[in-house]
C-alpha cells in the first residue's frame, strides 16, 4: 500500500486507497484475485476517461478472468492477477486510439511498432515489461530513479527484480528499444523507424549551428512566454489588504534578456504612467533571462541601476518594476528552449520520417522548459529600484510589498462589480459622481436608491469614506484620513492659488502615494465638490463658466471621466466667510479625542474675532461648542488629579509613608483604565503619561515598604486597637496592594 500511494500519487486522493484497515478489506480482500496493482489500473483507466474508447473497465476484466479460467491456483504462493495481466489486443488497441486523437503521448504506438520489428525475437517477459512500461506511462509513475523504476516494472509485471533488471538491460542495450530519461525519472520506448538517438543528435546539431548563447536570450525574450505559463501576470495582495475591489493591482508579465532590458524597462514606465483605468496593471514584471557566462552580481547591479536611473528621472525613490533574472547557469532552459524552437521548424518530410518521436520529444521539452523555469524563479533574484533587497519571499508576496512601500497612502475603494471595466459597476459610480458634482447628493438621497446602488454607496461613502456629516449632508472633511487629507491639500491648493487644475490634480492622486484609479478619482472629485458646489466655479480656457454648464459638456467617457476634456479646466472658489466656517465645523465633527476637540475649540474662538457665525451654522457650532468644553473640562479634571497624585507621592518620600504612595498609586491606575476603556477619545500620548506616572508610583511603593512595613505596629494592646491596625492592613493597605498585580 506504500508503495502504490508513493509510485502513483494520485492514489492518495481517494480514501479506499489511503486508509489502510479499507484498503485490505476493500482492495486486498474484495478486488482478489486482483493484485493492488491490476485493480489500481482499472480504476484510473476508467475514471481519467481517456483510454478506454470502445469497452468498459468490466469487459477488460471480463477478458482478463477468461484467460485465466483455467489456471490452477497454487498453494503455496500469494498467487494474484498481475496489473500487465490485463494486457490484450483490446486494450492496446484502445490505448493506440486515445494517442492517435491526440490524447496522452505516443508510448502505446511505439510498442506495436517495437512488436512489429522485434515481436518474434523477444521473450515473454521482455513483452510483459515493455507493457509494463506502457501502463505506468498511462498511470503516471513517479519513481525516486531507475533502480526504483525497475522495482516498480517487476512488481506490474509480475517478474523478479533481479530477472526484471537483466531484461531491461537486453531490451536497451542489445535491441535499442527502451531508454532510461533520467531527467523524467522513466523509461521510455524508442519505437520509431529512426532511432531516437539518431534523432536527438540531428535537433542538437541544428540547434547547435542556429542558436549560440545570445540567441537563445532572444529565443527566451521572444517565445518563451507562450511556451511556459508560468511566465505569466503576477497576481498579488495590495488590492485584498487595503480593501480595493478593482483590478488594476497586478503586474503585466514581460519576457526579456539583458539587451532588450532598458528598452522593457522604459516601456514599462510608459505603460504606468499611462495606467488611470480600473483594469490597467499598475506594475511590470520582467522575467530576464541571463546567458550562462554572465557574472550574477555585475547582472543584478546593472539591472538595479537601470531601475533606478528611470525612478529618478520622474522624482521617485521606485517604480512598481519587479525584475526576476533567469540566470541559466546549467545552460539547460537555453538549450531546452532551442530545441523546442527546432522541433516548430522542421517539415512536413521530417514530421512523417521522425514519426511521433517530434510530439514526444517536444513534450517532454515543455516539462523541461516549465521544470527549468519554476528552479530558476525559486532562486529568488528579485530586482528592484529600492535600497533595501525584498528579502526571501514569495514572488506574490514581493509584488504585494512593492506596491506598499511605492503606494503608502492607498484610497480605499471596496466598490464592487468592478468584475469589467465596462460592468454595472461603473454605471452605479457614474451615476454617484455625476450627482455629488452637482451638489444634488446627500445620505437620504442614497437611502431611496435602488438596493444595489444604495450598498454600494454606503460601503464606500459612508461607511469606508465616512463622508456625511450627522445631518446627512457631505462633510468638507471625511473621516477617511486619505480622503480627508486630498480634500485639505485641494483646498489649500485653491487657497494659495486661487485656482485648482483638474487634470493635474487628478493625474497626482492617481500616481504614488495613493493611486486612485478613473473610477476613485472621479468620485473623490465628486465628493470634493459637493459641499462647495454653491461656490465653486470653472475656468475653462480662460473663460469663466458656471459649474452646471460645464457639467452639462463631455466630461465624461464610457462612464468614467475624460482626462482629455480636463485639459486647461480650472477649479476656482467664490470666496465667502461662510466657506471658513464651514470648513472648520465640518473638521471638528470628525474630531474624536478630547484634544482635537479642545484645538477646534480654541479655532471658533479665534475665528469668531475675525468672522461672525453665519445664521445657518450658529446650531452645529453650539453642540460643538459644548463638546469642546465639556472636553476641556474633562482633561483639566485629568491634570488636577495628577497632580494630586504626584503631591502625594513626594510627600511619602519626604516622611517615608508607603500609604500616601500606594494611594497615588490607586488614583493613576484608576484613571489609567478609565481612560483605556474611553479610547478614542484620549490619545495615545495622554495614556503613555498616565502610564508613566503610574510605574513611576510603583517603583517608589518598592523602594519604600521595606522599612514602611517594619515600622506598622498597633497604637495599643488592646484588642480594638489590634482589630483596627489589622483592618487597615489587610483591607486598606492590602486592597491597594492588589492593583499590582494588574
Amino acid at each position: 500500500m506504500t508503495d502504490l500511494g508513493r509510485w502513483f500519487p494520485t492514489a492518495r486522493n481517494h480514501r479506499v486507497w489511503e486508509d489502510e484497515d479499507l484498503f485490505h478489506s476493500v482492495v486486498r480482500k474484495g478486488c482478489w484475485p486482483l493484485s493492488p496493482y491490476a485493480t489500481w489500473v482499472l480504476f484510473y483507466l476508467t475514471s481519467a476517461g481517456k483510454h478506454l474508447q470502445e469497452r468498459s473497465a468490466l469487459a477488460l476484466l471480463a477478458d482478463t478472468f477468461q484467460r485465466f479460467k483455467q489456471t490452477q491456483i497454487p498453494q503455496q504462493e500469494d498467487w494474484s492477477i498481475s496489473a500487465v495481466d490485463l494486457w490484450s489486443a483490446d486494450l492496446e488497441k484502445d490505448l493506440s486510439i486515445s494517442e492517435e486523437t491526440g490524447q496522452q503521448g505516443s508510448i502505446t504506438l511505439a510498442y506495436a511498432n517495437v512488436i512489429a520489428r522485434h515481436g518474434n525475437r523477444l521473450s515473454n517477459n521482455q513483452k510483459r515489461l515493455l507493457q509494463a512500461i506502457v501502463l505506468s506511462s498511462k498511470l503516471g509513475l513517479v519513481v525516486s530513479g531507475k533502480d526504483d523504476a525497475i522495482t516498480a516494472l517487476g512488481i506490474l509485471s509480475s517478474v523478479s527484480f533481479r530477472q526484471t533488471e537483466a531484461e531491461i538491460k537486453i531490451l536497451q542495450e542489445d535491441y535499442n528499444v527502451i531508454e532510461w530519461d533520467d531527467a523524467f525519472k522513466a523509461f521510455d520506448i524508442l519505437g520509431d523507424a529512426v532511432p531516437r538517438t539518431q534523432f536527438l543528435s540531428l535537433i542538437r546539431q541544428r540547434v547547435s549551428s542556429a542558436y549560440d548563447e545570445h540567441g537563445k536570450g532572444v529565443l527566451f525574450a521572444s517565445k518563451a512566454s507562450a511556451w511556459c505559463e508560468l511566465l505569466a501576470d503576477l497576481d498579488c495582495d495590495f488590492a485584498e489588504e487595503n480593501k480595493i475591489f478593482t483590478r488594476e493591482w497586478r503586474y503585466t508579465a514581460i519576457t526579456s534578456n539583458l539587451d532588450f532590458l532598458s528598452q522593457q524597462i522604459k516601456m514599462a514606465v510608459d505603460r504606468w504612467t499611462a495606467a488611470i483605468a480600473v483594469d490597467q496593471h499598475r506594475g511590470t514584471i520582467i522575467y530576464t533571462y541571463v546567458e550562462p557566462n554572465r557574472v550574477k552580481e555585475e547582472v543584478a547591479s546593472y539591472t538595479k541601476s537601470l531601475l533606478r536611473k528611470v525612478s529618478k528621472e520622474i522624482n521617485l525613490s521606485a517604480l512598481p518594476i519587479l525584475v526576476v533574472l533567469l540566470h541559466d547557469e546549467s545552460a539547460i532552459l537555453g538549450q531546452s528552449l532551442a530545441e523546442y524552437a527546432v522541433l516548430e521548424e522542421i517539415n512536413e518530410t521530417e514530421k512523417s520520417q521522425f514519426g511521433h518521436l517530434v510530439g514526444a520529444h517536444q513534450e517532454k521539452l515543455m516539462k523541461s522548459i516549465r521544470g527549468a523555469v519554476d528552479a530558476l524563479i525559486k532562486k529568488r533574484e528579485y530586482i528592484t529600484a529600492l535600497n533595501k533587497n525584498m528579502g526571501v519571499q514569495r514572488l506574490s508576496r514581493v509584488g504585494t510589498g512593492l506596491f506598499e512601500k511605492i503606494y503608502k497612502r492607498p484610497i480605499t475603494f471596496p466598490f464592487d462589480g468592478f468584475n469589467t471595466a465596462r460592468g454595472n459597476a461603473a454605471n452605479t459610480c457614474y451615476e454617484l459622481t455625476l450627482e455629488l458634482m452637482h451638489g444634488k447628493l446627500d445620505y437620504n438621497g442614497i437611502t431611496a436608491k435602488p438596493i444595489e446602488v444604495k450598498n454600494r454607496a454606503t460601503k464606500v461613502l459612508r461607511d469606508t469614506w465616512g463622508i456625511f456629516n450627522q445631518n446627512g449632508t457631505i462633510s468638507r472633511r471625511p473621516a477617511l484620513p486619505v480622503i480627508r487629507f486630498l480634500t485639505e491639500k485641494w483646498d489649500d491648493t485653491l487657497s494659495t492659488n486661487h485656482k485648482l487644475p483638474l487634470s493635474e490634480a487628478i493625474k497626482a492622486i492617481c500616481q504614488p502615494p495613493f493611486g486612485a484609479n478613473i473610477a476613485s478619482a472621479g468620485l473623490f472629485l465628486g465628493v470634493f465638490m459637493a459641499p462647495r458646489y454653491d461656490k465653486l466655479v470653472v475656468m475653462k480656457n480662460g473663460i469663466q463658466i458656471g459649474t452646471a454648464q460645464w457639467l452639462q459638456e463631455n466630461i465624461f467617457i464610457r462612464k468614467y471621466l475624460n482626462i482629455s476634456a480636463l485639459q486647461n479646466v480650472d477649479l476656482l472658489l467664490l470666496e465667502e466667510a461662510s466657506s471658513e466656517w464651514e470648513t472648520l465645523l465640518d473638521e471638528w465633527e470628525q474630531s474624536e479625542d478630547y484634544l482635537s476637540r479642545i484645538n477646534y475649540l480654541n479655532r471658533s474662538v479665534k475665528l469668531k474675532q475675525r468672522t461672525p457665525i453665519p445664521p445657518l451654522l450658529v446650531y452645529r457650532e453650539e453642540s460643538l461648542r459644548e463638546k469642546g468644553l465639556e472636553a476641556n473640562t474633562t482633561v483639566k479634571s485629568l491634570e488636577k488629579k495628577r497632580d494630586e497624585a504626584w503631591k502625594k507621592i513626594e510627600k511619602s518620600q519626604r516622611f517615608f509613608d508607603c500609604s500616601l504612595v500606594l494611594w497615588a498609586a490607586s488614583m493613576l491606575k484608576e484613571e489609567l483604565d478609565k481612560m483605556i476603556n474611553e479610547q478614542p477619545l484620549w490619545t495615545d500620548g495622554q495614556i503613555e503619561e498616565i502610564e508613566k506616572d503610574y510605574i513611576s508610583a510603583r517603583q517608589f511603593t518598592v523602594q519604600l515598604f521595606p522599612d514602611w512595613l517594619t515600622l506598622q505596629t498597633p497604637a495599643s494592646d488592646s484588642p480594638s486597637a489590634i482589630g483596627d491596625f489589622k483592618h487597615k492592613m489587610i483591607r486598606v493597605f492590602g486592597k491597594s496592594l492588589k492593583i499590582y498585580r494588574t
